[in-house]
């Protein structure tokens, strides 16, 4: 690729700028404000065009190289260009071949609109694939659209009393200028109307998407209300199941007490007559030891009896007395008293029976 380069020496005390260059490519498009450093060991470097990002101080470029190769070139021809000038005063420098004429390029546009100015997008031009030109803004004018390069504030003023802005970068000539216009304003329009498309898109399916919401909206809806009514019905046959299992509960619960009122009642009767037959037992009980009385005094009566045969026997020539009314009243009396009337008759019936056998 063909390109001129123009430098002028800078001979400052105290400031490490060398100097300044420019770049004409393809005598189409001039490249301007280009610095000449030299570095703490005394090393020359070019610094590009550039601006300060607001907020974190960075600096980004507004021209550059876009290959390390391209580069590496540039700097070596234009710091060439200077040692030319400071040893033969000459201040241009070409390089490549002077019939290479035809300066191949390509841009890249992003449409962009803000409120209340004339900005319609945003471009960036390419230079044989190697060197990139960014912040050309593309203005809506009174005869239509047009790019407007990246410049720079001066100190100068007009007169309007407004301050004079530069271009850093430019066409040299109106032919590759129109001809820069048009192919901006084509990928412009070209840009816009797949924007255009993309939002028309984004609508119809923001719209499909609004529609199948709605049908969603509606088929949960319906889907909630059927739910709903089925919650219901099994509410209220929930409720009569559990009246119906209260009701039965509750007879259950009557009829349980109703036995268990009976099965104490059995059992309250149960223990009544456990407690007569307790009773009855120890009746018995002292019958038998009654009986067992009586039979020692049977005993003891026919032991007496005995001894009165016997007695007899030795004596039979003597009267035998009768038994004292008032000694066997008072000896029934106490056995009366000791076993009870029942026995005592009982008793005494049995001893008139042995006394009467005895006579």
């Amino acid at each position: 690729m063909k390109y001129e380069i123009t430098v002028g020496e800078v001979k400052t005390a105290n400031s490490n700028v060398r100097g300044y260059a420019s770049v004409v490519f393809g005598d189409s498009f001039k490249v301007s404000n280009i610095t000449i450093l030299e570095g703490r060991d005394n090393q020359l470097y070019i610094s590009m065009p550039h601006y300060a990002k607001s907020g974190d101080g960075e600096r980004k470029d507004i021209c550059y190289p876009t290959t390390k190769e391209f580069r590496r070139e540039l700097e070596a021809n234009i710091l060439l260009a200077l040692e030319n000038l400071q040893q033969t005063g000459e201040k241009k420098y070409l390089v490549g071949d002077k019939q290479d004429m035809e300066l191949p390029f390509t841009v890249a546009v992003t449409p962009f609109e803000k409120e209340n100015s004339s900005i319609r997008g945003l471009a960036r031009m390419y230079i044989a694939d190697c060197f990139a030109v960014s912040n050309i803004s593309l203005i809506m004018g009174k005869n239509g659209l047009f790019a407007s390069m990246p410049s720079y504030k001066t100190n100068q003023i007009d007169e309007n009393n407004r301050s004079v802005y530069r271009d850093i970068c430019y066409p040299v000539t109106g032919e590759f200028r129109g001809k820069l216009n048009t192919l901006m304003t084509d990928a412009y329009e070209k840009a816009a109307a797949e924007v255009q498309e993309q939002i028309r898109g984004q609508e119809l399916v923001s719209m499909k998407e609004d529609t199948i919401s709605w049908h969603v909206k509606d088929s949960l809806k319906k889907a909630a209300d059927a739910m709903q009514k089925q919650c219901d019905s099994l509410k209220q046959q929930v409720t009569q199941l559990k009246e119906k299992i209260c009701n039965k509960a509750g007879k259950i619960v009557d009829a349980a007490k109703r036995n268990g009122k009976r099965a104490l009642y059995k059992i309250t009767q149960i223990t009544g007559m456990r407690k007569k037959l307790d009773a009855i037992k120890n009746k018995v009980d002292h019958a038998i030891d009654r009986m067992d009385n009586l039979e020692k005094a049977v005993g003891e009566c026919q032991g007496q009896q005995e001894r009165g045969s016997r007695a007899e026997a030795l004596l039979p020539d003597c009267v035998v007395a009768e038994p004292q009314p008032e000694y066997g009243a008072e000896l029934f009396e106490k056995y009366q008293r000791e076993h009870g009337k029942d026995m005592v008759q009982a008793a005494r019936q049995t001893v008139r029976q042995e006394i009467g056998k005895s006579r």
